[in-house]
């Protein structure tokens, strides 16, 4: 597989608005969302309030960024929340850990109200630790999660654990080797109903260095099939993935060292693979044009746009004099994008939540709708009208398929029996 290093020089839209959150000790922001009322729920960890140690932070913001309420969970350890999601209700949905007085950490899902109030808390741990890394909604109305869990030895496993709507465990499965430490980073629901989920892993027994994995599963949790991506001699990592227009995959992490980010086809076979010296990659989405925007970190928070088949529209560097990264983005229904990660260049303590809203991307404009044949579902924006005399799917960004009667705000993929109707989004 050959493998591009490349500099990147186009210049990427102008920040909207920053904001920094946090008080005289450490906060951090891990994941972000658009929500439907306009705004956005964040989720990480902070140590300036709460009940001790670090607690899971969740902040819900107003379009400007203005805190509209915070919320903490957790005791007097070590805890911290990994990734936030809004559910059909308008609530949410969270994951991460909290840690007991016997230093044991068990993975945590956390159900909330639109106004951050606790509907429930489940913790899970089959063995000795267990924390979640990812979470989203399935559309059975239940969860799928992925992190890692221990069992009798020091060394993690890739988890993956499927609940209901209440947060009760359907299933659960694990992958890895006792010789070496792996765990899940990232999860989400396929178009066919199964899951894809990547991370880092230690998949065979004379392994020593941890590769990124990449796994699809059934909707049972069954294995499909499993894809490692990796350099002998250096640890690699995992951390975000999205199923592709194409029903490919797209993910994003680190391997020697350099931000790495690698197209396949459905079966996991690389299509393309990107690599950018002196940076880590945490986060990708799909934009409203099949391509893909990217955060992550080489000293400052750094974003990169990249079209369908892998070329750098442009890169932009956010941050200060100290070390900042984005660990979290999502595309914004104006094609602007929101960014989630920390600072030490800005804010009152060690380290701040940074948040970073752009504007809207350059040279991005809606157009008028037209007909026409073609292979992938159309990606639309705006109103959703859908031909009554035929047969259609809708899905999200993720790819997850959504009820036509209840689609909000956003950007859609609509496959319609025949034909693909569309609204274009053109870039020019």
């Amino acid at each position: 597989m050959m493998i591009l290093v490349l500099a990147i020089f186009l210049v990427g839209p102008d920040t909207l608005w920053t904001r920094v959150y946090g008080g005289d000790s450490a906060e951090v922001a891990h994941s972000i969302q658009p929500t439907t009322d306009g705004g956005y729920i964040v989720v990480g960890s902070t140590r300036s309030f709460g009940s001790g140690g670090s607690d899971i932070w969740l902040l819900k913001l107003n379009a400007q960024g203005d805190t509209a309420w915070t919320r903490t969970f957790g005791g007097t350890y070590d805890d911290e929340g990994q990734d936030v999601a809004e559910t059909a209700d308008s609530g949410y949905i969270i994951t991460g850990f909290i840690e007991s007085s016997f230093g044991i950490r068990k993975l945590c899902l956390i159900k909330t109200d639109k106004n951050g109030t606790t509907s429930w808390i489940k913790l899970y741990h089959w063995g000795q630790n267990a924390e979640g890394y990812a979470v989203q909604p399935t559309t059975d109305s239940g969860y799928i999660i992925t992190g890692m869990v221990s069992y009798a030895g020091p060394n993690n496993f890739i988890w993956l654990l499927k609940t209901d709507a209440g947060g009760d465990t359907i299933w659960c499965r694990d992958w890895g080797y006792p010789e070496g430490n792996s765990w899940g980073a990232d999860v989400h629901e396929t178009r066919d109903g199964g899951y894809i989920l990547t991370g880092s892993g230690v998949l065979l027994s004379t392994q020593y260095y941890n590769e990124i994995v990449l796994i699809k599963t059934d909707a049972s949790g069954a294995t499909s099939w499993t894809r490692t991506y990796g350099d002998s001699g250096v640890h690699d990592h995992g951390y975000s993935v999205r199923e592709s227009p194409d029903w490919g995959y797209i993910l994003v992490g680190e391997r020697s060292g350099s931000g790495f980010i690698l197209k396949t086809d459905a079966n996991g076979d690389s299509i393309w693979a990107r690599s950018y010296g002196g940076s880590e990659y945490r986060s990708v989405a799909i934009t409203a044009d099949s391509g893909y925007i990217v955060t992550g970190t080489n000293g400052d928070v750094f974003l990169v746009r990249m079209a369908p088949g892998g070329d750098t529209l442009w890169s932009c560097r956010y941050g200060g004099g100290a070390n900042d990264g984005g660990y979290s983005v999502e595309p914004t229904p104006d094609s602007g994008y929101i960014i989630c990660g920390y600072t030490y260049s800005f804010g009152s303590g060690d380290c701040d939540a940074y948040i970073i809203r752009t504007e809207p991307e350059p040279g991005v404009t809606e157009g008028e709708g037209r007909v026409k044949k073609g292979r992938y579902p159309t990606i639309i924006t705006g109103p959703l009208r859908l031909p009554k005399d035929k047969s259609c799917r809708v899905f999200d960004l993720t790819g997850r398929e959504v009820n036509p009667g209840l689609v909000k705000p956003g950007i859609y993929f609509i496959e319609i029996e025949g034909e693909i109707c569309q609204k274009v989004i053109k870039v020019r």
